[in-house]
């Protein structure tokens, strides 16, 4: 014969949360879902103050001052490339003429 099994004594359950609170009827603190509801919104943004308005006028004059300035910038540059390249050229002619000497004095120094 088999033996039948003998029922297992089952621990007693805890009441669920939502239990406890049906039956008890605690209520959630309502300062508990306004700070999960602050803690979403996002902070307030600060305004940039707004650019001045410019007419087109002022953009007009803000051009041609600066087209100037540009021509004028440009107008060094030409001529500072152009000073670079006569300091480069008088160099070149220097370091030549420094050759021509050096062998002349060491002609002169040789009495054969």
């Amino acid at each position: 014969m088999a033996k039948a099994a003998k029922p297992k004594p089952t621990p007693a359950r805890k009441p669920s949360y939502t239990a406890l609170t049906k039956s008890a009827k605690v209520a959630r603190a309502p300062i508990a879902k306004k700070a999960v509801a602050k803690a979403n919104v996002p902070a307030k943004k600060t305004r940039a103050p707004r650019t001045p308005v410019i007419t087109k006028d002022e953009l007009r004059g803000q051009i041609e001052k600066l087209t100037a300035v540009n021509a004028i910038l440009k107008s060094k540059g030409r001529e500072t490339a152009k000073a670079q390249s006569a300091a480069e050229g008088r160099i070149v002619a220097l370091e030549h003429q420094i050759r021509q000497t050096e062998t002349k004095a060491a002609i002169e120094e040789k009495p054969t």
